[in-house]
């Protein structure tokens, strides 16, 4: 497996939103445990994948904002141990491709090659390779992110269910592996995997319920105090109306819907 940091979170990434598509709680689980072992805060490569992300998902910027990007990047660099870098993505590289077994995962291609680019270009700025060859990445990669955004990638096709879709990549970075680590629940899967496939319906109606909840809570239960009572039906107004005025499923809506899950699972702890 290449040992391309980027490349390596997208692989545990699209396994775990192809687990959840097929029902696979343990696989799913197993790919969350790897991230968070691996590109938590407090790991090693944290801050390589954090340069991956900034510099490889950047869409439709103009080429004075992509060109001042990754001129901070180059900055953040000279923070980074390259020699200790190398190292760890070897050694995760071996221990995903033995987790994985024979199973495919297939990174989604377009980002795969802007992950190569950024890898490449990180590469050639610790190594101090002959500044041609450092323009001809810049350059490439300017061009990369000046460019609109793929149709694929601002809605997913429903019928595609076995490619995650762009919402999936961020969302499971930033909701699954760092809030919900192995404790995905029944409903959570339920959730994600109607956002992978993109079902608008199911997600409604599951914001609609979460909001009914909520103010039922809200309003029956007599042992909260009158602020954890307006708390409550502020979330659920604030979701009702992402739900209205919802036009794409994107993760900001999502990681809403979570979060009003979680607090209902919460109440229901408490009867």
């Amino acid at each position: 497996m290449i040992n391309n940091v980027g490349i390596l979170h997208e692989t545990l990434v699209t396994r775990c939103a192809q687990a959840i598509t097929d029902n696979r709680s343990r696989a799913a689980a197993s790919a969350i445990r790897l991230s968070k072992r691996f590109f938590a805060a407090n790991k090693a490569l944290n801050a390589e994948l954090r340069l991956h992300l900034a510099l490889s998902r950047p869409r439709g910027l103009t080429e004075q904002a992509a060109a001042d990007l990754i001129r901070t990047a180059r900055e953040e660099v000279k923070k980074t141990d390259g020699k200790l870098v190398a190292e760890q993505a070897t050694k995760v590289a071996k221990i995903i491709s033995s987790a994985l077994q024979n199973e495919q995962i297939k990174v989604q291609q377009e980002t795969y090659d802007r992950h190569v680019l950024v890898g490449k270009l990180l590469s050639s700025w610790r190594k101090n390779a002959p500044l041609d060859k450092i323009a001809s990445l810049e350059s490439a990669l300017v061009k990369s992110m000046c460019a609109a955004a793929p149709a694929a990638e601002i809605a997913s096709d429903a019928s595609a269910t076995s490619q995650p879709s762009a919402l999936l990549n961020k969302m499971m970075t930033l909701r699954m592996s760092e809030a919900y680590g192995d404790k995905l629940g029944a409903e959570h899967s339920s959730v994600l995997a109607a956002a992978i496939k993109d079902d608008t319906r199911f997600l409604l109606e599951k914001a609609r319920s979460s909001c009914d909840n909520l103010r039922a809570h809200a309003s029956v239960a007599s042992d909260l105090s009158s602020e954890t009572k307006q708390v409550l039906s502020e979330l659920a107004d604030k979701l009702d109306h992402a739900a209205k005025n919802l036009k794409i499923i994107d993760d900001k809506f999502v990681a809403q819907l979570l979060a009003c899950i979680d607090v209902e699972k919460e109440f229901l702890k408490r009867k």
